[in-house]
């Protein structure tokens, strides 16, 4: 029997995560919030506070490169209240710049 080990999940949800990125680079925005959100749920499940961030940060800016800041500056707080919480100074301050800039 083969078993998943959180090491392997991380590195799913790093690929996930990278994926994502580049479907959004691309323009495909719809195969872009896809990918991200599979990696948002499995860096949930691992509790990786730092990647879900991050994942949040990729989906505003996501969100961003589809014109919807509203929905943009949403992900953007959430992942500064994670930062927040887990004590990430400097995932934190990057929210908060991604945020200021949405709300332009």
């Amino acid at each position: 029997m083969l078993f998943r080990s959180a090491r392997d999940d991380a590195e799913r949800a790093t690929a996930l995560r990278l994926s994502g990125r580049a479907h959004m680079l691309a323009a495909r925005g719809a195969e872009a919030a896809n990918t991200l959100n599979a990696a948002l749920a499995l860096d949930k499940q691992l509790g990786a506070s730092a990647a879900i961030g991050l994942d949040l940060i990729y989906l505003g800016d996501n969100e961003t490169h589809r014109a919807a800041h509203a929905a943009a500056s949403d992900y953007y707080q959430r992942a500064l209240s994670v930062y927040a919480a887990a004590g990430n100074t400097t995932g934190a301050a990057a929210a908060k710049a991604r945020l200021a800039g949405a709300a332009k």
